[in-house]
């Protein structure tokens, strides 16, 4: 285990170059919602950098300390992140809500592994540590110049995947619901 921790840095491929910095957006309006996929600053895994998607949209690359706001129709997403292999979670997202999904690395075989996890409003110690993060993190957001390539050499196999995970081929983590979303956009513990 510890040799994989070490091998961390050496086997993860620097996205940064993917990323930019970025404001903060404001609220959704009423015909839109906003997932904000937050990552805490760690040492464990923090050269890794994971990219994520909406279905076969990639959303950007999810780095150490970073944060990045999507904003997307209402309605059903299946959100997916990868490293060593995939996870994914449904999300049915209500519009005029603010919804967050904490990103973390996992110790994996030989390379990082990803963790995917809904904020729900009843799970206070969570909240309380993305809140915490969003105060400290860069926000981010992608260079369409950089990522439209990645994304459309990569969208065979998430379309695949995708698919796997709706047919029940892979076990996804609990959704994101509805009733998760924040009006006010800040998580309140």
């Amino acid at each position: 285990m510890r040799v994989a921790l070490l091998l961390l840095p050496l086997l993860a491929g620097c996205a940064s170059s993917y990323m930019q910095r970025a404001e903060p957006m404001g609220p959704p309006g009423p015909n839109e919602a906003k997932v904000v996929f937050c990552r805490p600053s760690r040492a464990l895994g923090g050269a890794v950098t994971f990219p994520v998607w909406d279905g076969t949209q990639l959303i950007g690359f999810s780095e150490s300390g970073g944060t990045i706001e999507y904003r997307c129709t209402p309605g059903e997403h299946v959100f997916i992140a990868s490293a060593q292999s995939y996870k994914g979670m449904s999300a049915s997202l209500a519009g005029g809500q603010v919804y967050y999904v904490w990103l973390t690395p996992r110790v994996g075989f030989l390379s990082a592994a990803v963790g995917l996890t809904r904020v729900g409003k009843d799970d206070t110690e969570l909240l309380a540590q993305v809140r915490a993060s969003l105060q400290e993190n860069e926000y981010k957001a992608k260079l369409p110049e950089k990522c439209d390539p990645y994304e459309a050499k990569r969208r065979d196999t998430i379309r695949e995947v995708l698919e796997e995970f709706r047919s029940g081929k892979r076990t996804p983590e609990p959704p994101l619901r509805a009733d998760d979303g924040h009006r006010d956009g800040v998580p309140t513990p």
